[in-house]
């Protein structure tokens, strides 16, 4: 996931879409296994050992513009609350409805 993340913002400041719309920038919703990408350094840690090795590279693409939402169903699959997320994701209803709404509003799915 954050491997095509910062490839797709890469692209897009090369072609200087944010310098053309200021209001635009990406939106990564996080469901399934890539929740754990999301997760917080301490509750990564507790599930996993570790810090979040991710951590680094989510500040650097939120300062870039990215926004980070969480799908609420894969969160209640796996046993995830709201106070485990990095405080850079916000949680949304589901992956599913989270995505309808985008592409309605404009946006383009990427995989």
């Amino acid at each position: 996931m954050t491997i095509r993340a910062c490839t797709v913002v890469l692209l897009l400041v090369c072609a200087h879409v944010f310098a053309a719309e200021p209001s635009f920038g990406p939106i990564i919703e996080g469901y399934g296994p890539a929740l754990k990408s999301l997760l917080s350094d301490s509750a990564y840690r507790t599930r996993f050992g570790i810090e979040n090795p991710n951590t680094e590279l989510l500040d650097k693409l939120a300062s870039a513009g990215v926004r980070f939402y969480v799908c609420g169903q894969s969160m209640a699959f796996g046993g995830v609350v709201k106070e485990e997320l990095s405080d850079k994701a916000k949680v949304a209803l589901s992956a599913m409805t989270m995505l309808t709404v985008l592409q309605s509003d404009g946006y383009a799915l990427l995989h």
